[in-house]
């Protein structure tokens, strides 16, 4: 199937399928939320996750192929702390690992682990 997805400046999310002919056809639509004054940092993986950031505690991946949606977090007992922010997102394909740093000058990682269809 193919879909792209749009994100706007006031972070409206929105994904469309394509049709046979060229048109596009909204499916999903959904407003991110952010910390006033946080930067936003998108990822997109090239098996059909967009990742988001958006200054909170959490990062969100949206599953496209699927229609899903998950949200990763920061855990206070491998030494992240309470109010600690995620900035930014990296997503290295040859090793799936996602990568998120955080406010407090920390690097979050995990291992992407996609179930099959």
């Amino acid at each position: 199937r193919k879909v792209f997805a749009v994100i706007t400046e006031n972070l409206m999310l929105s994904q469309y399928m394509l049709g046979p002919e060229g048109g596009a056809q909204e499916f999903m639509k959904v407003k991110l939320s952010s910390k006033a004054g946080q930067n936003v940092d998108i990822v997109w993986t090239e098996n059909s996750f967009l990742i988001t950031a958006t200054g909170e505690q959490i990062i969100r991946l949206w599953d496209l192929e699927r229609d899903d949606n998950y949200s990763l977090s920061l855990d206070e007992t491998l030494g992240f702390e309470r109010g600690e922010m995620i900035n930014c997102v990296a997503y290295c394909a040859a090793k799936e690992i996602l990568a998120a740093g955080t406010s407090h000058g920390h690097i979050a990682i995990w291992k992407m682990v996609v179930q099959p269809n």
